[in-house]
């Protein structure tokens, strides 16, 4: 039967959180009138998500999944929606969910408009001033340890995804085929639930409500507050210290005003201008929403704080230091091998305060809950004077920009941007995503990274068609994101099947591109680079270069062939031929970028000692091949393993004695027929 679906999407900061607790409050009293609101919540108001996604967690963690937050709508927002509909003796359905506007996809688009065929679908979106909605987002951020950086960083990085943002999303949906109403937060901030309601069609004069708006709220840090915080998050050893002042504000009223800061504000309208201008036309004219500045009340931040401030700081320091002393000989708890080696139980419960009221363990609840429901249970560390993109936070063009500045992120336990391996996957890919999220490529500037990885970063960017910055120019830095951090772990452990899954996800759009841009490039080639029609490549690493000799400049000598090498490639190849299989022997470093990317892409399968070349599985399809003979190493190392699992790909692993050996040939040989190789007919 054909029903009418409402569709609450938020959005963020316009008081989804007490509207959802007022709909669940009100739940059995909606269903007398027609208005079914299924899975209604028992949470505080300040954990309150509606009457989806809480349901769509539960089913992750029944499953034991974690999904990032577009995999968890894709896997389960369908299912949820339906069983909801199914479950209603009502022809009206209210379904409420801010996550929708935030994690939108063209899919979840294509999806409301089927399920819009079969009923009738009406979005309502509640939406309010640029300036305020941002100020409180950030201040929201910080208070749920999703961000640690300032103001002015967190407008920047939103600079960076602003076709991702929930703004964005909402406006997107006015030029769609669905019926879109927007209600004005600021206008109808005294009564919420009313105008909800009102945009259903009810009229709620006479119909017995719980309406206690006035005492549902979700109390929220000041921007002095959220400063502090941010400041106490510049550094990992300062964690517990930011979360025992995130666990203090929560009750602790500051009455100061947050301040306006122009630059910021003019910076947000600049950037929004579209979505204003989409909402301003649907909007009624006594509530459209601000379009030019407000006056500065603040041009920087001299003298915002006060001795109170550095008082209270000082206090909760002294006591950590002297709460860390007196527990520094208690004997450590034991930690199940799934929790994450840096977490604190105490931490996770003060960053966490209704795990806390609702007396659980810390531990048992991050691996049976928190950790499906995205839950920090660290501070994130972020250097000053950097836009975090780690973050990934979604927002508004750079058009004004004089370009891009990388930062990689040095870490000694994950490896060096010199090294090919984290080089690609742990600079170069992540940066070049980033540089192409924006709506205008901007012109872009890199570290050094040494002669060969230059090289190859030079011709990525050519493939793309991004230009070069000077790097002497005013750049607007930014932290690149390491992906090589999913793939393995500083104590050699194997990472978790999620992580496996975060990196799959967060690759797949820039190895998309970079794929179908380096076919498009190489197809003219012909039989001139014959490893283009090779069905299996087998690797010969290249001489070692003088800058990876010691004393030659990089950080960790020793590369190519001066590291290990398949002495007999020659000969595996020649072998490979003789029973029928297409193969060439291929000196990746020798080859232009895009032939790399396009020559693993083609091949069925490929060969080669354990190395920094397997990281070029992320080009494979599914279902190819690997052989790789594994040279001896001092730890465990699973990262082709843990790539071969996550892209579907089918790998072999044989020990060998040495770094420099002769690989078995008669071995190589009926491993390659045994998986299918030999060659048949044209190729594809």
């Amino acid at each position: 039967m054909r029903k009418r679906i409402f569709l609450h999407v938020g959005l963020p900061k316009t008081g989804s959180s007490a509207l959802q607790a007022l709909l669940s409050k009100n739940a059995e009293a909606l269903e007398r009138i027609g208005i079914f609101y299924p899975n209604p919540e028992n949470a505080q108001v300040a954990n309150c998500t509606g009457n989806l996604l809480h349901v769509m967690l539960n089913m992750a963690a029944a499953d034991r999944v974690i999904h990032n937050h577009q995999e968890l709508v894709r896997a389960y927002l369908a299912r949820t929606v339906d069983a909801a509909i199914n479950a209603s003796a009502c022809q009206t359905v209210l379904l409420s969910g801010e996550f929708l506007s935030q994690w939108m996809s063209s899919e979840t688009v294509e999806w409301l408009k089927d399920l819009d065929i079969h009923h009738s679908v009406t979005i309502i979106a509640f939406v309010r001033d640029i300036y305020d909605q941002t100020v409180s987002g950030w201040k929201q951020a910080i208070k749920t340890s999703s961000t640690s950086v300032d103001l002015d960083a967190f407008v920047k990085s939103l600079s960076l995804k602003r076709k991702d943002t929930a703004l964005h999303n909402v406006a997107m949906l006015a030029d769609g085929d669905l019926d879109l109403r927007l209600v004005n937060y600021d206008h109808h901030k005294a009564g919420l639930f009313d105008a909800l309601l009102r945009e259903i069609g009810v009229e709620t004069a006479g119909v017995d409500l719980y309406r206690g708006e006035n005492r549902l709220f979700n109390p929220s840090i000041s921007y002095r507050q959220a400063k502090i915080i941010a400041l106490s998050s510049q550094s990992a050893s300062l964690s517990r210290l930011s979360a025992t002042l995130l666990n203090q504000f929560r009750t602790s009223v500051d009455l100061r005003k947050d301040p306006v800061f122009t630059d910021i504000d003019q910076s947000l309208l600049d950037n929004f201008s579209s979505e204003l201008c989409v909402f301003n036309r649907l909007l009624p004219e006594s509530e459209k929403l601000r379009v030019l500045p407000r006056p500065a009340d603040f041009h920087n931040e001299a003298g915002m704080f006060d001795a109170d401030d550095l008082s209270q700081l000082f206090e909760l320091f002294g006591n950590l230091l002297a709460k860390s002393s007196a527990g520094a000989a208690a004997t450590p708890q034991q930690k199940s091998p799934e929790l994450p080696a840096d977490f604190d139980a105490e931490e996770y419960l003060l960053r966490n305060p209704d795990v806390a009221e609702a007396g659980m363990d810390p531990i048992y609840h991050y691996l049976n809950h928190g950790r499906f429901e995205f839950r920090s249970y660290k501070g994130q560390e972020m250097p000053r004077g950097t836009v975090a993109l780690a973050e990934r936070v979604p927002g508004s063009k750079v058009a004004t920009s004089a370009g891009l500045h990388f930062d990689f992120l040095d870490s000694r336990e994950f490896g060096h941007k010199d090294h090919f391996f984290h080089f690609m996957l742990g600079y170069l890919l992540p940066a070049l995503d980033i540089a192409l999220s924006v709506d205008a490529p901007p012109r872009v500037c890199f570290e050094d990274c040494g002669p060969l990885m230059n090289a190859a970063l030079s011709q990525a960017c050519a493939l793309l068609g991004l230009e070069f910055a000077d790097a002497a120019t005013s750049l607007d830095k930014v932290l690149v994101p390491r992906w090589d951090r999913f793939l393995l772990r500083p104590d050699g452990s194997r990472p978790p099947e999620a992580l496996g899954i975060a990196f799959l996800s967060a690759t797949r759009k820039i190895r998309s591109r970079l794929i179908q841009e380096a076919l498009v490039s190489v197809a003219d080639l012909g039989t001139s680079a014959p490893w283009l029609e090779a069905d299996v490549l087998v690797f010969r690493r290249s001489p070692e270069h003088a800058f990876y000799t010691q004393g030659g400049g990089a950080r960790h000598p020793g590369y190519g062939a001066g590291s290990r090498q398949l002495c007999n490639a020659p000969e595996i190849t020649q072998a490979l031929i003789d029973a029928g299989i297409r193969a060439c022997e291929i000196d990746l470093g020798a080859i232009p970028f895009a032939e790399q990317i396009a020559a693993i892409h083609r091949a069925k399968a490929v060969v080669g000692a354990r190395g920094a070349e397997f990281a070029h599985l992320v080009w494979m399809r599914p279902s190819s091949a690997a052989l790789m003979f594994a040279t001896p190493i001092a730890s465990p190392n699973h990262v082709t393993r843990t790539l071969a699992n996550i892209l579907d790909l089918r790998l072999m692993e044989v020990d060998v004695a040495a770094d420099h050996f002769d690989g078995p040939v008669q071995r190589t040989v009926m491993w390659a027929l045994e998986a299918g190789l030999r060659s048949g007919g044209e190729r594809t």
